[in-house]
């Protein structure tokens, strides 16, 4: 009764600080608007994120954005959220209206809706297009443009705790990134990376950083429409043959469309990245061919047997290797892939056969588990998948279906109709057996692993009376066998709600609710059995966002997150205010958030994505009872030369219910200092 009376009154205290302080989500940063989709995919991956690449690309847009009337131009479609049906309505719209003359004017376009164009806008800009020069040596030295990031991550806390004894290096993390670009034709890459803990320059890292990463990415030359050298990824049709780097389902109506094949890997990406080369050559107007080559050391977790011989069990992928075990487990594997795409593009169809193989130096032989039997085991694997995208008047049909090499079948298809300019619907289904096994598929699906699912979903955008814009989703799956912490077969649902209204040019007020009921397993009854068995519940989570930008100097947002779990005794609470400042004519930009939380079951955790330092993002895991303090400044020279500088202290309660964790949070305090440097433009 005392939680829940204090609950009410959290709440009661943020509705009037909701409509008493106006808001905007730092609606100048250029990630800002992806703060919901980046804080779901955290809760469904139940840990915090590292997508380096969907960063580096948006920033890069962000700072040389996209001529919207420059229909010639590919780049569009590297923003993810833009698949090929609305390129071609902005082309269509174009060709007979003429070239926009504001950004407004895309919502009279059929398939840009209102939260298309609220993610569009921090990366367009709107002008006249003239025609491209020739590419030219000269050109790429004169007017190509170099920069250099630097920077220094510092946790003093860390410097006491006994959680870092075993650690072997100190607890700072230390990056650079130097990045040379013309337009989108080339970028070359050189980058260094140490992480918290790890040496630098020491017995275990006597190369210096942890991680070093190169790459070269040539674009759009003639016949040649992409050749990668270094670290690159490649991403293919639906995601469920091939695709490798970021994982864009941040939300079901957002969908792959099979038209960015090869790209830069990101700089900091320690594991999910190809290493040699990769090339796709236009063949004819209607047929391209993609191919790329890897071979790259990878990380494994092991266990020695009685012959004092290693057994590989899984794939180590977090990067750190702080610790004298965490080294053992660097660089034990050799990986070499070998494949192949060729796409065939007519009017509004395209047609995908993909193929890849895969080998490794030693077998993986997963620790037997009650719910792991039909796991990749062995040294060797290959997928062959067909895809398609036609665009039939206002539908796009799309699917693909994949088989390993033991022909398990892996297969999604749905269709996206266009029923008006506000009215978007979205039909999707998906089969995945369950000894389906494929390393490289990221695709629409409720587990981290693409095997051992069925599932029917469907997603409305549309406008309601009132202006108001409102998208719905409902997924309905199925695991055949039981998984992990799932040891029967169990059933699914996910429903969810969004209502957005925007009042002028100024403010926008969001509301969304998710409900999840899903199985988990808990212990038996009986204490002395070891038997587990799983058992339906329900998390449900509501947001309410308000952000109101009065001028270009000041920016606010307000929000409210309420997360229920029916394990749950409680209820989780969290509440932010945060505001930015540009003072005019100035060169220095401050911005900073207060947050307060209230989450004492783990299972009502809250993610809230938080502003970073350019190249870095941060989705911090809000559980147990405090508070957060964010201040982050920058002071720009020249436009040439910028200094970055964030620090972030978390202030718990003594009775706080994280403080009885892991001995990381044994800290009242946690506290961050990050410092950067950028040198040069982009």
């Amino acid at each position: 009764m005392r939680h829940s009376h204090r609950l009410k009154i959290q709440i009661i205290v943020g509705l009037i600080l909701l409509t008493t302080m106006y808001g905007t989500a730092f609606s100048q940063s250029s990630i800002s608007h992806w703060a919901e989709y980046l804080e779901q995919l955290c809760e469904e991956n139940e840990s915090a994120i590292s997508e380096s690449d969907i960063l580096e690309t948006l920033e890069y847009y962000h700072e040389n954005k996209i001529n919207i009337n420059d229909t010639s131009s590919q780049e569009l479609l590297n923003l993810f959220f833009i698949n090929e049906y609305q390129h071609k309505a902005l082309k269509a719209y174009i060709a007979q209206n003429g070239q926009l003359l504001s950004a407004e004017e895309l919502k009279t376009i059929y398939s840009f809706d209102l939260e298309t164009v609220r993610l569009l806008t921090p990366f367009i800009k709107v002008e006249p297009f003239h025609e491209r020069e020739q590419l030219e040596l000269r050109k790429i030295v004169r007017h190509g443009k170099s920069n250099l990031t630097a920077g220094w991550n510092i946790y003093p806390q860390k410097l006491t705790s006994n959680a870092d004894s075993t650690h072997l290096g100190d607890p700072s993390r230390l990056y650079f990134r130097y990045r040379f670009q013309y337009k989108d034709n080339i970028i070359f890459t050189l980058s260094g990376d140490k992480d918290s803990g790890e040496e630098l320059f020491g017995n275990s890292q006597k190369q210096g950083f942890d991680f070093y990463s190169l790459s070269l990415l040539i674009k759009n030359i003639g016949k040649l429409k992409a050749l990668a050298i270094g670290s690159y990824n490649v991403q293919l049709g639906q995601g469920l043959t091939f695709w490798n780097g970021s994982n864009i389902n941040f939300n079901n109506s957002f969908l792959k469309t099979p038209t960015r094949h090869i790209k830069a890997a990101g700089a900091f990406d320690e594991s999910n990245f190809l290493n040699g080369a990769a090339t796709e050559v236009e063949i004819s107007k209607h047929l391209s061919i993609t191919t790329f080559f890897s071979l790259k050391h990878c990380d494994a977790n092991f266990t020695v047997d009685s012959n004092s011989n290693y057994v590989f069990n899984s794939l180590y992928t977090s990067g750190l290797h702080r610790t004298e075990n965490e080294i053992l487990k660097k660089n034990t594997l050799d990986e070499q892939i070998i494949g192949g795409h060729i796409k065939y593009s007519k009017n509004t169809l395209n047609l995908g056969l993909s193929y890849y193989h895969q080998s490794l130096s030693s077998p993986i032989v997963p620790k037997e588990n009650f719910y792991n039997y039909f796991y990749f085991k062995g040294d060797e694997n290959q997928c062959l998948g067909v895809d398609f995208c036609y665009l039939y008047k206002r539908i796009i049909l799309f699917g693909e279906s994949t088989w390993d090499i033991e022909w398990n079948n892996a297969t999604m298809a749905g269709l996206k109709l266009y029923a008006n300019s506000s009215t978007i619907f979205t039909l999707y289904a998906r089969c995945y057996d369950k000894a389906f096994n494929n390393t490289y598929a990221s695709a629409l699906g409720k587990s981290s692993n693409i095997k051992n699912e069925k599932g029917i979903g469907a997603n409305l955008s549309c406008i309601l009376p009132g202006n108001i814009h409102a998208t719905t989703n409902v997924d309905l799956y199925h695991f055949p066998h039981p998984k992990y912490q799932i040891y029967s077969p169990s059933n699914g649902m996910e429903y969810k709600l969004k209502l957005a209204k925007e009042f002028g040019n100024h403010t926008y007020l969001q509301l969304t609710l998710r409900h999840q009921n899903k199985a988990k397993n808990i212990a038996s009854a009986n204490s002395n059995s070891h038997i587990a068995y799983p058992e339906n519940y329900t998390l449900n989570h509501l947001q309410l966002l308000l952000n109101y930008s009065p001028s270009d100097t000041w920016n606010f947002n307000s929000r409210i997150f309420v997360s229920k779990s029916s394990n749950c005794k409680s209820n989780g609470f969290a509440m932010y205010q945060e505001a930015a400042y540009k003072p005019p004519l100035s060169n220095i930009r401050l911005a900073t958030r207060y947050t307060i939380f209230d989450v004492e079951e783990f299972e009502n955790v809250i993610y809230s994505y938080e502003q970073d330092l350019p190249l870095q993002m941060y989705v911090p895991q809000l559980y147990g009872v405090g508070s957060r303090i964010l201040f982050i400044a920058k002071w720009t020279m020249k436009n040439d030369f910028a200094l970055h500088l964030k620090y972030g202290i978390y202030i718990y309660q003594k009775n706080s219910s994280t403080l009885s964790g892991s001995s990381y949070n044994k800290d009242r305090l946690k506290q961050e200092i990050k410092l950067q440097l950028n040198i040069g433009r982009l």
